[in-house]
């Protein structure tokens, strides 16, 4: 049964819009757009709402938020919502036009969260800029609410995490610790699109806060291992290709490349199909094997697998296109007013011949 999703785009960081249009597509799995550049909803998805946060009316969005802003307008039934300040400025009334509606608020920060604690499925998406005031309460306000996931959109859709406490000093332990170290919040290296494929857990049960081990350990150990762990996992994020490890964020680019490169094939496809007065589009070997290698690459980002195990998994899910066999020579039959197949010999002077094949499509000389 398909399933709501809700989506906010948000923060100041800066953002490239190949790393945008690649993570949000592979978090929607939206495989590749058509020849216009337009993505069908997957089946999964029932209604698909997007928020846009501008939390200042005067300025024109950053660059992270209009390139996220871009890539779900070209998503076809989906919902998407711009919201700003009491009085948006005239860069950003100009989107008027293409969004659903502009919504403004006195504040827009308490705003959307209030709106995706109600919403069914919510995530945020931030750029995220640790020094930015607005980025920080956002952040800071959609933790008071279990239901919202909250990843970053520059570092690979890492779980931004809520802010970890010091735990409190066992009544036991004969010496104080000998320095108080300052709580910071952390990614989690885990991403969030694998949860998209299973049934939602129960979220009221499920913890706000990191479960302390069974061992007591010393809260700045603790802190200190957290740390080091969410950046090891950064720095490690990588997929194996063959003998090579390559960083997933090369990938990405690549997989962009890829996707742009099928686009430009199909459309080519389609125009020669229609040069040629063809009843459908056949995709050159060049476009399948764009697509194949696409949606396998996607699919080793999505589950960090390897390259070559991912292309076995998403072979067998490739519609198998019928050989076309081979093109029978035609003459068109006046009295039958159809096209009969030609015999050995030449037909007479002005006849109309043409080429016919296994679909019973005739491309005529």
């Amino acid at each position: 049964m398909p399933t709501d999703l809700t989506i906010a785009f948000a923060g100041q960081a800066a953002n490239a819009k190949s790393n945008v249009n690649a993570l949000v597509s592979d978090f929607l799995h939206l495989g590749s757009p058509d020849s216009e550049g337009y993505f069908e909803k997957p089946d999964r998805w029932g209604t698909l709402t997007f928020y846009v946060l501008a939390p200042d009316e005067t300025l024109p969005l950053p660059d992270g938020l209009k390139h996220a802003l871009n890539t779900v307008l070209s998503i076809e039934d989906s919902k998407i919502y711009l919201l700003t300040g009491k009085n948006p400025g005239d860069e950003l009334a100009r989107y008027d036009a293409y969004v659903d509606k502009i919504l403004s608020f006195d504040d827009p920060l308490s705003e959307l969260i209030d709106i995706l604690s109600e919403a069914p499925r919510p995530h945020l998406l931030m750029n995220w800029d640790e020094a930015d005031a607005d980025d920080e309460q956002l952040i800071n306000l959609a933790h008071q609410h279990t239901t919202i996931r909250v990843a970053d959109l520059v570092q690979g859709l890492t779980a931004i995490v809520p802010d970890i406490e010091d735990e409190p000093e066992e009544e036991e332990s004969p010496e104080p610790e000998p320095e108080e170290r300052p709580a910071r919040r952390g990614r989690n290296r885990k991403q969030e699109p694998e949860e998209l494929d299973e049934e939602q857990e129960d979220l009221d049960e499920k913890p706000t806060r990191p479960v302390p081990e069974q061992t007591p350990k010393p809260a700045a150990a603790t802190l200190e291992e957290e740390i080091s762990t969410a950046q090891r996992a950064i720095t490690q994020s990588a997929i194996a290709v063959g003998d090579v490890t390559v960083p997933a964020d090369l990938l990405r680019e690549v997989l962009a490349v890829l996707t742009a490169a099928g686009v430009y094939m199909s459309a080519t496809d389609t125009a020669n199909a229609a040069k040629n007065l063809a009843g459908d589009v056949r995709h050159s070997p060049l476009t399948e094997e764009l697509g194949k290698q696409a949606e396998a690459l996607s699919a080793a980002l999505r589950t960090e697998e390897s390259y070559e195990k991912a292309l076995k998994d998403t072979a067998p899910e490739k519609a198998k296109r019928k050989p076309a066999g081979k093109a029978a020579k035609v003459v068109w039959d006046d009295d039958a007013q159809e096209w009969k197949k030609a015999g050995r010999g030449r037909p007479r002077a002005g006849a109309r011949t043409g080429f016919m094949d296994a679909e019973g499509n005739v491309t005529e000389d």
